[in-house]
């Protein structure tokens, strides 16, 4: 650990800035050494962490979750096609995201899996011309649970929603209490 660099950087697990410290990529991947060369921060208390940039130490954005990592990886699985074939350039994807979205896009700035969902909807409507088939939704689905009270006690209801796409299907299994 290099806890002599610090630097103060929102972390999405505390909702708030930390003071958060580099650690060189041998702390989380001792068994990649292809990537040693790569700098990271890390939070002191939940212990998530953010890359940086190559051949700095500039964070790529705030430290996301492990679900919110996750996340900022579909949407780059969606968009950086668009550039890297060529379709538009690179600035252009993001520009156009950005106005549609109405504030300046960077992937590595989400800060929740609500924004996330919102930036890959959003991607999917404004691409929609420039993405193939292969970019067709395949589900992935997450499972949600409300409860309601009834006269005859409480009744949870359970239902998955799509990550990708925000569908929204009835759960076949269903909790009765």
């Amino acid at each position: 650990m290099n806890s002599d660099e610090v630097r103060t950087i929102y972390c999405c697990q505390c909702a708030g800035e930390v003071e958060a410290y580099r650690i060189d990529a041998m702390e989380l991947y001792p068994h990649r050494p292809d990537l040693f060369h790569k700098h990271f921060w890390r939070c002191p208390h939940c212990r998530n962490y953010v890359g940086c940039h190559p051949d700095t130490t500039k964070p790529l954005g705030c430290i996301p979750t492990y679900e919110l990592m996750k996340a900022r990886g579909h949407i780059h699985a969606l968009i950086d096609p668009i550039w890297k074939t060529k379709m538009m350039s690179r600035r252009q994807v993001y520009a156009r995201l950005s106005t549609a979205l109405g504030y300046v896009f960077h992937n590595g700035e989400i800060r929740s899996i609500e924004e996330a969902r919102k930036v890959y909807r959003t991607a999917r409507e404004v691409f929609a011309s420039k993405l193939s088939e292969s970019h067709k939704c395949k589900h992935e689905w997450e499972t949600h649970t409300s409860s309601e009270p009834v006269a005859a006690g409480v009744h949870v209801e359970r239902y998955v929603q799509c990550f990708r796409c925000g569908e929204i299907r009835e759960d076949k299994q269903r909790k009765r209490g």
